[in-house]
Parts: structure tokens; sequence; C-alpha cells
């Protein structure tokens, strides 16, 4: 600077031009003050400049700082939980800066030094506030998750990073974490232990409540060392309970225990009542158990104040309370037991019950069907046929049955059995049903057309056996048989009844089985696309145009005259409930079947199989002795009332018809109810009591009438004279009668279920099966026995009888066999005269 001072002082006198003499002097001192005014200023310039020269090189190292981008690097890490392996990112190298000064460089460096500790820092908060929230969620969730995890995880997330720093910076960094980290770890630690007495709570309330209700079954059971081994159990569970600090043991497992103790002498009661043997109960012993339970939780509840159990042994709320030790507890935890007790013991006897019917049903039919008489079934729907035949228990009977019929099958699978052709024609033909595997498989052949299906059915007569069938009435000694048709009956839908009578239509005129299957699709395709249409509509698109409603009707009251038996049905053919119903059921065919009409005897098969459907009592109507009905009925003249069945709604015998009585007495087990219930009436003291014994019958005329629609139902009781004039019954105080046969009816249908009767016969149909595979082993050979006896034909000197035969073009040589010499013979009768004839012919 001194040599900057010189060099300007000089260079200045010089300028001057003073350089010698005093004015030089005077020149130098004036030059001297000016030289020292100018390097201040350029001293305190220079200051300043470089005081702004640092400010500056300062603001662009930071701002270069703040400006520097982190790169990312990825690394994985091993979760010590789960043991797999996972991936994440953490912050790259510092970023180099080129800095032109000192101040620059210095100002970076602390800067970005600043900046990616709190980048690092971040990185870490973050890390530990997600582990934080994953471990308190699978606390909360019971999914596991503890403190310890909590730091597991952590430490295997945060290692990588540390071990990418500087080491200086790593303790720094590694001193933020640890700090960070517990205080986190507290909160998991007060979540754990919150969830802790949250689930040792919940799983004491789990693990007490099933402790008590088996101390209550062991009371109920009343075997002592049962009780003994459950009450030592629950005891202990809750001083382990209470030594743990579980909440609810220590403020309430005394209290629980002492419930129990007060809960013995209910309990006993409770036992006493309770069936030990289950599986050896009979229906009635589980009805009279569900009758006294009943009572018991009516007195309970207080819906009673006291009852009288079948045993004789009366109870009493009073006496309940006292035994309880007037613990409201013990009362309310008993009323529970007796509630799921009921629900318990109903669900057994029903499922015994639906059982024994479906197998009574099944067991009668197939021992009324070799009289022919049609299966009977009370009023189970289509589809609960089904199941019972599929059922096991009917199972066993039906296979050991049909067995009987072709002792070759013997061997053969029961699966296989159950699934041919001979096993469903068997059902139709002795239990008016189909198993549920021949209703799919017939309903999907017609369904999707499938030619081979149709086939079978056809070429094995199935398809025949199915629209085809016969329906016997009984009365007293008159039997009369109605052929029908079976496919409505059968609970086909009206497009599968359709297709199946239109296919034997078509067949008549054409036996090419495949043209007749192209024909019925067509026609239904057709039939389909036309969507919904009124009665009349469908009427005019079935037959071409030719017929209308009208004329459908009459050949409906035509035909249905036809085929119903004047001599068992009398002159009154037919009610007009009985018309109404088949009509409405033709016409729903029609519409909904889509079956072409191209005559009026197309009609018939529609007729016949809505007849059996009606008859068979799927519509809720039917022929009944003792049921009676305002109705029209033809040609009905008078007196002739009483000696006609009549077509009503909720046929009596049919309802309440119990399965081991005779075809022809169905129902006639309510004679003795109804007739005590006559004689109780305003009607009986004013005029009945005066009438002949054998003028007031049940059946005769006393009848029931149907008070409403409901099912089962009930009834009025009516008088009706020979005219079928009615007048419902009242009792003493002018309310009608109303007779509920379904209590009684349940009791005795429970009772045939535990007599020795039904016991017996149930044995005979099932027919113990190592007997009839002895039987079966004995024929074992039965083809080859029958070959030796056509090889070696026994002397047989036949009698002239008549063999019921003479419709048959045979003589007695036919029935030697196929291998035997057939001589001729002369023999007496049409048999010879046929013989001329075709000994002329020839």
């Amino acid at each position: 600077m001194a040599l900057k001072k010189e060099q300007n002082e000089f260079n200045y006198s010089e300028r001057i031009g003073v350089n010698r003499g005093g004015g030089f002097e005077f020149a130098a001192r004036v030059a001297g003050q000016t030289a020292n005014a100018l390097d201040n200023l350029t001293s305190q310039y220079a200051d300043q400049a470089l005081q702004d020269l640092k400010v500056f090189g300062k603001k662009v190292g930071e701002d270069a700082a703040e400006n520097a981008q982190f790169s990312k690097k990825e690394i994985t890490y091993t979760d010590p939980i789960t043991k797999e392996t996972k991936t994440q990112y953490i912050n790259g190298p510092i970023p180099t800066f080129k800095a032109t000064t000192k101040t620059m460089a210095e100002a970076y460096e602390k800067e970005i030094y600043n900046k990616y500790t709190k980048e690092v820092q971040s990185n870490i908060d973050t890390i530990i506030l997600e582990e934080r929230r994953n471990v308190i969620k699978s606390i909360r969730e019971n999914k596991g998750g503890t403190p310890d995890d909590f730091d597991a995880v952590v430490k295997a997330r945060v290692t990588p990073i540390l071990e990418n720093l500087e080491p200086k910076f790593r303790q720094v960094i590694e001193t933020y974490t640890e700090d960070t980290r517990q205080g986190h770890w507290y909160q998991v630690a007060d979540e754990k232990d919150r969830q802790d007495i949250k689930i040792n709570n919940l799983n004491y309330d789990t693990n007490i409540s099933n402790l008590s209700e088996e101390v209550e079954t062991a009371y109920i059971g009343g075997d002592a060392t049962s009780i003994a081994v459950k009450e030592k159990e629950i005891k202990d569970y809750i001083e382990t309970s209470k030594a743990r600090g579980i909440d609810k043991a220590v403020t309430q497992g005394d209290q629980l225990l002492k419930t129990l103790e007060d809960s013995k002498s209910v309990y006993k009661l409770l036992s006493d009542l309770s069936i030990k043997d289950l599986d050896a109960a009979s229906g009635s012993k589980l009805k009279n158990s569900i009758d006294d339970f009943r009572k018991v939780e009516l007195v309970l509840r207080n819906g009673a104040g006291s009852a009288t159990l079948s045993t004789g042994q009366v109870i009493t709320a009073d006496q309940l309370r006292q035994d309880s030790n007037f613990n409201e507890k013990v009362l309310e935890n008993a009323r529970i037991r007796v509630t799921g007790i009921i629900s318990n013991l109903n669900s057994l006897y029903t499922e015994n019950s639906k059982g024994f019917k479906n197998a009574q049903f099944v067991g009668n039919n197939l021992k009324s069907a070799s009289s022919g008489t049609t299966p009977y079934w009370g009023n189970s729907s289509a589809k609960e046929k089904r199941e019972a035949v599929d059922s096991p228990d009917s199972q066993t009977l039906l296979l050991n049955s049909f067995k009987k019929l072709d002792p070759s099958i013997a061997e053969v699978d029961d699966s296989t059995i159950l699934s041919s052709v001979g096993y469903a024609k068997f059902l139709i033909r002795t239990q008016g049903t189909l198993n549920t595997f021949w209703y799919n498989k017939i309903n999907n052949a017609f369904e999707s057309y499938n030619q081979a299906d149709i086939q079978d059915l056809n070429a094995n007569s199935l398809l025949s056996g199915i629209t085809s069938g016969v329906m016997t009435f009984k009365r007293d000694d008159m039997v009369s048989t109605m052929e029908v048709n079976n496919v409505r009956m059968l609970d086909f839908n009206a497009t599968t009844q359709g297709k199946m009578l239109m296919l034997q239509q078509v067949l008549t005129y054409n036996p090419n089985l495949e043209e007749a299957i192209t024909k019925v699709k067509n026609h239904y395709d057709k039939f389909e696309q036309e969507g919904g249409q009124s009665l009349s509509q469908a009427i005019s698109m079935a037959s071409g145009k030719k017929y209308k409603v009208s004329d459908i009707d009459m050949q409906i009251a035509q035909h249905m005259e036809d085929k119903l038996d004047k001599k068992f049905f009398g002159d009154a053919l037919y009610s007009s409930q009985l018309f109404n119903q088949v009509k409405r059921d033709v016409h729903t065919m029609i519409v909904d079947g889509g079956l072409p009409l191209r005559n009026l005897s197309d009609v018939n098969k529609l007729v016949e199989s809505s007849m059996a459907y009606v008859l068979s009592g799927q519509t809720g109507y039917g022929y009944s002795k003792y049921t009676f009905s305002n109705f029209i009925n033809q040609k009905l003249d008078s007196g002739e009332y009483g000696s006609q069945q009549h077509f009503v709604l909720h046929p009596a015998e049919q309802y309440y018809g119990l399965p081991l009585e005779a075809e022809d007495q169905k129902g006639s087990w309510m004679t003795n109810s109804i007739m005590t219930k006559v004689k109780e009436s305003e009607e009986y003291d004013k005029f009945i009591k005066n009438f002949r014994e054998k003028d007031v019958q049940f059946g005769n005329n006393i009848k029931l009438q149907s008070a409403g629609y409901e099912v089962p139902p009930k009834y009025y009781i009516v008088y009706v004279d020979n005219d079928g004039k009615p007048d419902i019954l009242q009792d003493k105080n002018g309310f009608p009668m109303i007779y509920d046969p379904n209590p009684e009816f349940v009791k005795l249908r429970t009772e045939q279920h535990d007599s020795d009767d039904w016991k017996i016969h149930l044995e005979e149909l099932k027919s113990n099966r190592e007997t009839e595979m002895k039987r079966l082993e004995d024929m074992s050979t039965g083809t080859q026995r029958r070959k030796e006896r056509r090889d070696n034909p026994p002397k047989i000197e036949f009698k002239k009888v008549n063999m019921g035969l003479d419709y048959l073009d045979v003589d007695e040589t036919d029935l030697l066999g196929t291998e035997e010499e057939r001589k001729p013979k002369v023999t007496g009768g049409g048999t010879k005269a046929r013989y001329e004839r075709r000994k002329q012919n020839k």
C-alpha cells in the first residue's frame, strides 16, 4: 500500500510541474495531504469492496447449498419379523460445488451439512413413525406386535443408512435415532399394555363363559364326578386369572362362583326332566320332555305362577326363587339354558318326526303298490316327496324292495341302481314320484334337447311311464281306477310338460326321433319368442286359429265326464270346484307350456295330467268322505248328498290321515273327538239328539268344513242334511265350533312311531339284508337252473284248467320254455279253434 502511495505522490507532483525550490516544499506538503486523503478514501472503498465480495461469496455458497439435490440410493434389508427381503431408499453423497472464494466454499459446506443432516433425520423420522404405526395397528387388530418388534424392525431399516455415513457424522445420526426411537417406543409399549389388558379380559370372558356352561351342563347331567371336575376347573381358572391381575377375575370371579353355587337346586330340577339317552328316546318321550321344559320356561319368565309337569310334580315361581337364594342371575341363566334345550329337542323331534313320517309313507306305499293303490303322501309337496325318497332310511327300504324284484342285481352297486331306468319306473309306480337325480336329468334333457338322453328315455319306455299312469279310488268296498298322465303330478314345469307331450304327438306320425326333436325345438323356439300371451292368444297360436277358449273348456268338461267312473262317483260326476281347478290348470299349461293343439283331442292329455295333479291334492283340494264344502254338484238329486264323495277344500283325509291307517279309513281316528264336540253343541240339544244314531255319524251327516286357508287346516263342525244343506254347529256361548285336529294328530302319529306294530312293519320292509343275501346266494345260478330245466324238463301232466290266458295266442307248450319242441296238441275251447285256423291258413 505504501508503494502505491509513493507512486501516487510522485505522479501527482510531476503532473503539477513543481519540482524544486520553496514552491516545491509547499507543493510537496499539499501533495502529501492530498495523498493521505486519497489513501483514506481508497482504504475505505477497498474495505467496502472486500466486504461486498465476502457477502456475495457467502450468498452464492448458501444458495448453492439450498438448491443442491441429494441423490437417492436403493438398498435392501431383511425384516426381522417376516424374514422377507425389502427395499428402501437412502440419501446419496453430498453434491460437490466449485467455489471461487473461501467464503463461498465455507458457506456452501456449512449449509449443505445442515441440509443433509435434516434430510437424514427426516428419513429416520419417517422410518420410526411408519414402523410405530404398523406395530400399533397390528397390536390393535390382534395380529401380533410388541415394543421389541418395533425396535428390531427400526434397527434393521436404519442400520443400512448409518453404514453409508461418514463415521463422525454417523455418531451424530445414531444419537438422534436413539433419542427419537426411545420416545416412540414408549407409545408402542403403552398401546401394547392397553391391548393386553383388553385381550386378557376378552379371553377371560370367553373362557369363563365356556367353563360356566360346562359347569351348568354338568349340573343338568347330574353326574357327581363330572360336577366335581368342572367346579375345580372353573375355580382354578379364576384364581389363576386373579394372580395375573385380570380385572374381571378380580372384580367378578367370586360373585360368579356364588351364582353357580346358588343354581344347583334349579339345575337339579332340569336334570330330573332331561332325557339321558336321546338316541333311545321315543317320540312320545321327546314330546313330553319338550312340553315340560316349556312349562318351566313359562314359570321362569313369570308367565305363570305355577305349572304341573308330566311327572305330576308342581313347580312354582316362588319356589324357584327360593331355590336360587333369590339370585336373579341364576333364574336368567336357567331360562337361557331351558330355551336352548327346547330348541335342540324341537330340532331332534322334528327331524325324527319328518324322517318317521317319510318312512311311513314310503313303507305303506310299497306295501299297497301290489294292489294297485295310488301312493299316499298326505299333504306333502312334490319336492318333499323327492326329498323323502332320497333320504337314507327311505332309500334302504326302496332298494331292498327293488332288489327283490330282480335277484340278478343283488351285487350291483347301490349308486348304479339309484340312477337306473328300472329304479325310476319303480319309484313312479310305487311312490308316484321320482328321485332328484332322475327329475333333474329329465328336466335337463328336454331343456337342452339332448338327443342321446331323450333317445334313452324313449327307448327304455321311461317317457311313456312319465306320461301315463293309473289313479285308484276306494270307498267302502268299491274301487275305481282311472288312467291319468303323470307328467304334471311329477312336478315338471309347464314347458317341459309341453315338450314331452308334443314329442309323443309328433312320434305318432313321424317315428324318426331326430326329426321329431327338431320339430319340437323349432316350435318352442318360436313359442319363446312370442313372449307373454293371454289365454286366447295362446290357444289361437297353438291351434293355428282353429279354436277359442270356449272350445277348449267344452273339451275339458267332456273329457272329465268321460274319465270319471259313474259307478264310483255316482250321478254327481264332478263338482264345479273340480272342474274349475282342472280348467285353471289346463289353461296355465296352454299359456306356459306351449303344446300345439292340432285337434281338440290334444287337450285330453292336458286334462289327464291336470286331473292327476288336482286329485292328488297338490292344489289343496281333493275328494273327501269327511269334509264338506259349499258348492254346486252337477246332476245331484235330492237325498243323494250323503252317499257321495265330494271334491272339497282341505280334505281331512289328506291332511290328517295316519300313515298306518287303511287307505279307505284315512282320518277315521277323529270320530270320537268330533262326536264328543257334537254332543256339546247347541244344535245337539235342539234337534240332533232326537235322530237315529246311524243318521248322526262322522262322514255321513256330520262333516268338517275348512275354517280358512291356513295349513295345517282347522275346521268348523257341520251338520249336513241329505240335500246338502249345512248347519255350522255352535257351542253353548253361540260361537261356531272350531276343531283343530293337529295336536291330537301329531300325538297319534308319534305313538305310531313308538308302537310295536310300526317296528314290526318297518322290519318287514327293511327285509334283513343278511337273510336277503342268503336267499340270493341260494339262487345265485338261477339262469343256469332255468337252462337245466329246459334241457331236462320235468315230466308234468297239465290239467285242463282255465289259466286266464284265453285271450293270448299260446298253448301250454309255450309255457315250457323256448328250447322245448312244440308238438301240435289239440285242446278244447278258443285255443283249439285258433289252432285249426292256423292249420288251415298254412
